[in-house]
């Protein structure tokens, strides 16, 4: 174990407010082998002279490289990949903290499961305000034995700080797909479960997902959209049933015409257009009807047009 280095890459933009804490948990681990490679995603403020610091109190090679420009978390994220040397490839975000024994344990699970190229543990949301728990994730058996149809459904749930992938799959899928903001650890799940990688599980709650005002969790729309856009581009994985695929694809994309009523008129009606590509209920009508009909805008939306929340990973 102790031979295996494990790359640690974690794209930061503006992360001042939190960064240190999560260096601070990197510093704590258990497992001593490792790089840490902290892309900078044009920042404005004091993250870089914070990682600097971080770098000259360690013994592990610590890299800071810096986007000319602000490109999203997706192409950072494949920014830090790129500048990595390990076999493995942890990933981490700037507001998020470990436990010790988080990367110990992904590399033990690694070794019990070398068949595997993705290995990952489970998370608990807190509240940055108050430290309070208001989630803790959970994999059942049944869900385990249910996968990949559990991962379409969301059931299967996998938080981006909590994974760690083998440099062979993240050579051959690219990566995060740069196209996406929000839902691009989604996007690259479903990737790699169609593109036949492995998956394994810790079975141990190693990480703790901070939710807090300025989070990506901030924007629902946008999250929502690409979102809907993840299932859209999936809607074709045969391995899904079909009538699974179009209920998720449709219901996403009518989650986003309900969203987007009172700030883009367009785009709810785009929506709506691509959801009844999948299927058409009258709820998809009553939702027509209010889109054409301008003095029902100003109206509350009647509960029965209220389309369930897509499924999904627990930033989407």
């Amino acid at each position: 174990m102790k031979n295996m280095l494990v790359s640690i890459c974690m794209p930061a933009y503006n992360s001042s407010t939190y960064i240190a804490g999560t260096l601070d948990s990197i510093r704590k681990q258990r497992y001593q082998n490792w790089e840490l490679i902290v892309a900078d995603d044009a920042s404005t403020d004091g993250t870089k002279e914070i990682v600097e610091e971080f770098a000259r109190q360690v013994p592990q090679k610590v890299s800071y490289i810096r986007n000319k420009k602000n490109l999203g978390v997706a192409a950072t994220r494949n920014v830090a990949a790129d500048n990595s040397k390990g076999n493995w490839i942890a990933m981490m975000d700037s507001d998020d903290l470990w436990h010790e024994d988080h990367l110990s344990s992904l590399v033990s699970t690694s070794l019990a499961h070398p068949d595997c190229d993705l290995v990952h543990g489970s998370v608990r949301i807190f509240d940055s305000q108050t430290g309070k728990i208001i989630f803790r994730q959970s994999l059942a058996d049944e869900t385990i034995n249910q996968f990949p149809i559990s991962l379409f459904t969301g059931s299967y749930s996998i938080q981006t700080c909590s994974v760690m992938i083998t440099r062979k799959l993240y050579e051959s899928t690219g990566g995060s797909d740069i196209n996406f903001k929000y839902a691009d650890d989604l996007e690259l799940w479903f990737r790699c479960a169609r593109g036949g990688f492995k998956f394994a599980f810790t079975g141990k709650e190693t990480c703790y997902y901070r939710k807090h005002p300025a989070g990506l969790s901030s924007q629902p729309l946008q999250m929502t959209l690409d979102t809907a856009m993840v299932y859209d581009i999936h809607s074709d994985w045969e391995t899904i049933p079909k009538k699974m695929r179009f209920k998720y694809a449709s219901t996403a994309w009518l989650s986003v015409a309900r969203m987007a009523r009172s700030k883009n008129l367009a785009l709810a009606k785009e929506s709506l257009s691509k959801s009844m590509k999948y299927k058409f209920t009258l709820k998809h009508l009553g939702y027509w009807i209010f889109f054409r009909l301008p003095f029902l805008n100003n109206l509350k939306w009647p509960i029965a047009f209220k389309p369930l929340r897509p499924a999904g990973g627990l930033s989407a």
